[in-house]
C-alpha cells in the first residue's frame, strides 16, 4: 500500500487493509509454460495451479 495514503487513512481514524494478490494457472497452462511460473512465483512469492475439476494447489517452496 502507498505509505502516504496509509498515514493518512490512519491519522482519520481508518483501518487499512492489505492484500496479497496471487497468479492463478491452470494446470494445462503451468504445463506448458513451466518455466514462466517458476519466474513467476519466485518474483512474486507464490503462485497457484488449478485442475479442471477446481481443486487449487499452492507449491510449497524449499527456500
Amino acid at each position: 500500500m502507498d505509505e502516504v495514503l496509509k498515514v493518512h487513512a490512519e491519522a482519520l481514524g481508518i483501518e487499512t487493509l492489505e492484500v496479497e494478490v496471487m497468479k492463478v494457472y491452470s494446470f494445462s497452462e503451468a504445463r506448458q509454460n513451466f518455466a514462466a511460473v517458476l519466474d513467476n512465483a519466485q518474483k512474486e512469492g507464490a503462485v497457484r495451479i488449478m485442475r479442471r475439476d477446481g481443486n487449487l494447489y499452492y507449491p510449497v517452496g524449499g527456500g
